[in-house]
């Protein structure tokens, strides 16, 4: 009988330390969970909402709600709960958050369950002060404040950043911070914190990230009007870039300078090349001309005490000069002289001089003279406003500086092996020719702007021939992607060829 008994309450012992080993099979609770076993507590009636006050932003229900969940999930090693949130917490963002110090982190409590975003792979769960992101490339990081204020101004993981690849990184000066994204760094400095990435952040780089002449930057990357630039703003100074010329800082006295003149917009164009030290003084090559400070690097030829009446022997500038007169001879007068030249009456389609001097198909009282700008004379742009957005009449637009064309509606067809159409691209070409006095250059611009691409199209690509070889390299050089890139939806090529005029005979014929 005593034998039996003694089994009996062994058994129950036995009993009895099974159900609590179940019951803690977890690892160690942290300090934010305070009670070994919650699950005692509910059996008995007592929660622990009936023994804590609830911190604010939750209701005694939320935590009652949380105190059941993490009973549930003590033996679950994947999610965790925290208390009184009632949400889970799982896989590499829980290992995170638990990094960071779970709820007494700068996260604070989580204030969601696992999500998945909208791109269906990557995930993330939301906290009372930031969300933790994850994805397969990145891993679990958090974004907040001024960093996650960056972020969805670009687009969150769906922009041009993408998914976060680090946390917070304090700066070498101790004041800023940063943090790496897939495709750009976002940069704070005690203020507002903007993104930087592609050419512009390898430029900015090169001139020794914000530790260097340039700063930390001011602005998100920012289009310019015309669709063909990009560019970010820094604390002193500014990096354009174009597909033709790739990445170039502007700072300085040459900035203000260029700001004045009216950016990219301007006479000078885009910048083509960094600045260069010119004795006391700074210069930097740009589109249509060579901008210094303080001083402008001296002209060519300058037609002695500003002749008003200087001797061109073309009727366009050639000789280096014929560009320097011109720079002091004013455009000629549309009505008497005529603006725009005839495509059909001549093969070159540049300028359809005569001896009479231009032959116009039709004048347009409307289109405004050239203006006599000191610097390079070239209205703001290789083609110009007054061309594209007047209605088009089948003619090249010309005038003293300028000549220029628009082909619409045209389209690239894809057929496959049986002749069947199964896609197209259309695309509407630009071109412009423009003549420098200050550089002694001419510069043509093909500007190919791609729409929306319709069926099956594969992966195209641009693929050119330039038509000048014949008359050697030394007369011209050639600007722009690659014959063979890539051509992608709703984009531009633009093509930029440049003559040496000065170093070609009078009167040659250049094609377009």
């Amino acid at each position: 009988m005593f034998r039996r008994r003694l089994l009996t309450i062994m058994a129950a012992v036995i009993a009895l330390v099974g159900s609590t080993t179940a019951a803690s099979a977890s690892p160690a609770a942290p300090k934010w969970r305070p009670t070994a076993n919650p699950e005692s507590h509910i059996s008995a009636g007592k929660m622990r909402s009936d023994r804590e006050s609830v911190p604010h932003g939750f209701s005694k229900k939320d935590a009652d709600k949380a105190e059941t969940m993490e009973a549930r999930q003590a033996a679950d090693g994947d999610c965790q709960v925290y208390w009184p949130a009632p949400y889970e917490v799982c896989g590499a963002i829980r290992d995170k958050y638990n990094e960071l110090g779970g709820p007494n982190s700068f996260l604070s409590l989580p204030n969601s369950n696992e999500l998945t975003n909208p791109d269906g792979y990557g995930k993330r769960t939301e906290f009372l002060n930031g969300p933790i992101y994850w994805s397969p490339q990145g891993g679990a990081h958090p974004v907040v404040n001024h960093f996650f204020a960056a972020w969805a101004r670009n687009g969150y993981e769906a922009g041009k950043v993408g998914y976060p690849t680090s946390d917070e990184i304090v700066n070498p000066d101790g004041i800023g911070r940063r943090q790496h994204f897939e495709n750009s760094t976002i940069y704070w400095k005690l203020n507002e914190a903007y993104a930087v990435g592609g050419a512009i952040r390898d430029k900015w780089g090169e001139a020794g990230w914000e530790g260097g002449y340039l700063g930390y930057p001011i602005s998100d990357e920012f289009t310019t009007p015309d669709g063909l630039g990009r560019g970010t703003r820094f604390e002193h100074g500014m990096i354009y870039w174009t597909e033709a010329y790739g990445a170039h800082p502007v700072s300085g006295g040459l900035l203000d300078k260029w700001t004045l003149s009216g950016y990219e917009k301007g006479p000078y164009g885009y910048p083509v090349a960094d600045q260069k030290p010119r004795g006391s003084a700074f210069d930097q090559e740009f589109q249509f001309g060579t901008m210094g400070f303080p001083t402008d690097p001296a002209a060519g030829t300058t037609p002695e005490e500003g002749d008003t009446d200087p001797t061109v022997d073309e009727e366009r500038p050639v000789t280096l000069d014929d560009f320097a007169a011109d720079a002091n001879t004013s455009a000629p007068d549309p009505k008497t002289s005529g603006q725009l030249g005839d495509l059909d009456a001549c093969e070159t389609g540049i300028s359809c001089i005569t001896e009479g001097g231009i032959t116009p198909a039709s004048l347009k009282d409307e289109e405004p003279d050239d203006p006599i700008i000191e610097g390079p004379d070239t209205h703001g742009t290789t083609i110009p406003g007054w061309c594209t957005t007047a209605p088009w009449d089948g003619h090249w637009r010309v005038n003293r500086k300028n000549a220029c064309g628009v082909w619409e509606n045209l389209e690239v067809k894809v057929h496959d092996k049986k002749g069947v159409e199964i896609g197209k691209m259309p695309f509407v070409v630009k071109v412009g020719i423009l003549s420098s006095h200050k550089s002694g250059e001419m510069k043509q611009e093909f500007r190919i702007q791609f729409g929306t691409f319709i069926g099956k199209v594969g992966i195209p690509t641009l693929r050119y021939t330039p038509a000048y070889l014949s008359h050697g390299t030394g007369a011209y050089s050639i600007d722009g992607p690659a014959s063979g890139s890539v051509i992608k939806p709703n984009t531009t090529k633009a093509i930029v060829i440049t003559w040496k005029e000065q170093a070609m005979a009078d009167n040659t014929d250049v094609g377009a």
